[in-house]
């Protein structure tokens, strides 16, 4: 994970791809048996926990022999650690040369990676590492079939080798095959496996090289899955692109994408992370849910959060409420004449802040015209939030009918009916008449009294 500094002044780097196990460092050096230690648990066949075994553990353990640690980050089943005087040490899986010691022997404890110093960030990614250096360049060590270590080659390499191109880099991320670089301008770089657009520039075709992420700028944070990215902008939103199976992109849909969208909803985020199929985000605000979840024009509701202090606006699916900022975390309003169900959103000197569910709007029936007649009849039916309305019965026999508007339907008495309440049904709920509509016989075609 990787978090904007202005909100987070400690920064623990933890990439869970397809893996099963966590490495972290403890949040003080008074919590860790050794200053700057890591700590590791879980899965642990090729020794990613770096304790000297290879038995997994559901409690953290120590990583071995390593001490002065500053950040963290996990590959499919290796580990890698930055130290404070910026050397680089891996642990785990080593098949692919992902440890870059000079080997393709699994260790399991921490093994200093060759040559590389000056290091002040690192990245996991399935079977590759990265690491950015403090002169802005960036280097990777690993599988590289893809292009994912990016120097050109779809050559592996179990020693670091430079990613061509990129001389302002701050922040690097790690895909199953892919990788990501954040740069001091607030682009953003990718390479590697692109079969689901995880490059982002608008193509589907692997690089073996860096290429820009398409339209994307002012980005503070970078993030990989599997087979997805994430982008964590200046203001507070959030961009992703890639693989989009199972909703990953965050966008409302299932259809992947090589260019970014945005996540629906989410603002004031402070960072992000990629997992296998899934991606995180953590916000400073938003609204959490409003009591009731549904209710009719007019009702008191309350809305809850964090950030909505110096609130300027609330509106119900577009419509501003009238609305009384009680505290940071709390709002009192009510549903306002002309809203649907849809979401509710917030104005704060901060951006806008929209619910991630939505908030039904019930409809209500005030009356109709007339209010008898025969069947064949039409009748205008008045009250409020019948926008999309699905059904319209009398007395429980189902009726053809038009929306004219918010707040009138126009209706056909159906064959069948009887005297009784008029009921109508929305997206928002349902709704019944307080009286009765009476069903009267039709007159004989002679018009002549019936005997």
């Amino acid at each position: 994970m990787t978090a904007r500094s202005r909100s987070i002044s400690l920064v623990v780097p933890l990439v869970l791809l397809a893996a099963a196990f966590a490495v972290a460092l403890p949040a003080t050096a008074e919590t860790a048996t050794t200053p700057g230690a890591a700590l590791a648990w879980g899965y642990n066949y090729f020794g990613q926990l770096g304790n000297g075994t290879n038995t997994d553990s559901n409690v953290p353990v120590q990583v071995s022999g390593l001490s002065g640690a500053v950040a963290v980050a996990g590959g499919d089943f290796h580990s890698v650690a930055v130290r404070s005087d910026g050397t680089v040490w891996a642990w785990g899986y080593n098949f692919y040369g992902q440890l870059g010691n000079g080997t393709n022997t699994k260790s399991n404890v921490s093994v200093q990676v060759s040559g590389l110093t000056g290091a002040v960030a690192v990245a996991g990614g399935g079977f590759h590492s990265l690491a950015v250096r403090s002169d802005g360049t960036v280097l990777a060590w690993g599988w590289n079939h893809s292009g994912q270590l990016g120097n050109g080659t779809n050559t592996k390499s179990n020693v670091p080798v430079q990613v061509s191109g990129l001389t302002d880099a701050v922040a690097v991320a790690g895909g199953n095959a892919h990788s990501l670089a954040l740069s001091s301008d607030g682009t953003v770089w990718a390479w590697g496996w692109n079969a689901s657009g995880q490059l982002g520039n608008g193509t589907n075709i692997d690089s073996h090289v860096p290429v820009q992420v398409s339209g994307l700028t002012d980005a503070v944070a970078v993030a990989g899955g599997v087979s997805h990215s994430l982008a964590l902008r200046s203001d507070g939103t959030v961009w992703t692109w890639g693989d989009n199976t199972y909703g990953q992109l965050g966008n409302g849909t299932n259809i992947d994408s090589n260019v970014p969208v945005q996540v629906s909803g989410l603002t004031g985020a402070v960072a992000v992370a990629g997992g296998g199929f899934h991606s995180l985000a953590i916000t400073d605000r938003f609204i959490s849910g409003f009591s009731p979840t549904a209710a009719r024009v007019g009702t008191r509701v309350t809305i809850e959060g964090q950030g909505l202090a110096g609130a300027t606006e609330v509106t119900f699916s577009g419509v501003a409420a009238r609305f009384t900022v009680l505290s940071d975390t709390e709002i009192k309003t009510s549903v306002p004449d002309g809203a649907i169900s849809g979401p509710v959103t917030v104005s704060t000197p901060g951006g806008t802040i929209t619910s991630f569910a939505d908030f039904k709007v019930k409809p209500t029936v005030s009356g109709f015209l007339p209010t008898s007649g025969p069947v064949g009849t039409q009748v205008t039916i008045h009250g409020t939030a019948f926008t999309g309305a699905t059904r319209v019965r009398f007395n429980g026999t189902v009726a053809t009918f038009t929306v004219d508007g918010y707040g009138r339907i126009i209706a056909m008495v159906p064959a069948g009916a009887t005297t009784g309440r008029i009921e109508v049904r929305t997206p928002g709920g349902y709704a019944g008449s307080a009286t009765a509509f009476t069903v009267a016989e039709s007159s004989s075609p002679s018009g002549a009294a019936r005997r």
